[in-house]
């Protein structure tokens, strides 16, 4: 009797303290911030290069005939590496034509990143530049004409930095949705003390094997 009474009290206490244990896994998984238990499914690296890999050459494609439009034209092109668009997206009710398709695959796209390359096909210079690189280059915007002397030594022939979005398409590629902005001295509406922006949506179709700019829209970034 004796014997059983003590495995039913060792059985107990196993027992008790397998709950116990239970529970506080339960608790330090649940109270866990939600970015940590997202750790293993999400990660920045590896969206960049799942980004790169689904980049195609029509997108270069498309940037290059953005650039050769005369509201962007240079001697010198400065190009933030990354193209994404993470702000709201505009009416786009206002263009005629534009396929629902369009837009989506252009939300879809812009949930990665893609670190741009100098793929452009353009009778001009070429900078990639790096986030150190463009938050320099904004300092010096800020102080005004001092600072665009300063910008134009450095860089002579560029009329200022581009931020390009990735490209949206629709199914069969004969439309084309991208937003390009432009930080620079002239053209533009003020966003801060001697910054100017011009920020536009660009839509485009294929028309002969060529990509003509249809229409556009005038969004804010901020």
């Amino acid at each position: 009797m004796r014997q059983f009474t003590l495995r039913f009290f060792v059985a107990v206490v196993a027992f008790t303290v397998g709950v116990m244990a239970s529970l506080v896994w339960v608790f330090d998984y649940t109270s866990e911030p939600l970015e940590n238990t997202l750790r293993p499914v999400y990660d920045s690296s590896r969206e960049v290069n799942q980004a790169k890999q689904s980049a195609s050459e029509e997108e270069y494609i498309v940037y290059s005939s953005v650039l050769a439009d005369k509201r962007y034209e240079s001697e010198l092109y400065l190009i933030q590496d990354d193209a994404v668009d993470y702000f709201p997206l505009p009416d786009f009710d206002v263009i005629s034509n534009l396929h629902l398709d369009t837009i989506y695959n252009y939300q879809n796209t812009n949930i990665y990143t893609l670190s741009l390359e100098n793929r452009f096909a353009v009778n001009a210079k070429i900078r990639i530049l790096s986030q150190r690189e463009h938050g320099e280059i904004f300092r010096l915007f800020r102080q005004g004409k001092n600072g665009w002397k300063k910008i134009n030594r450095i860089y002579p022939g560029a009329r200022g930095t581009l931020a390009l979005s990735r490209v949206g398409f629709n199914q069969d590629k004969t439309q084309a949705l991208v937003r390009v902005t432009l930080f620079g001295e002239t053209n533009c509406g003020k966003i801060a003390p001697d910054v100017c922006m011009d920020n536009n949506f660009l839509f485009l179709e294929k028309k002969d094997g060529r990509w003509i700019i249809k229409d556009r829209i005038s969004s804010p970034a901020f």
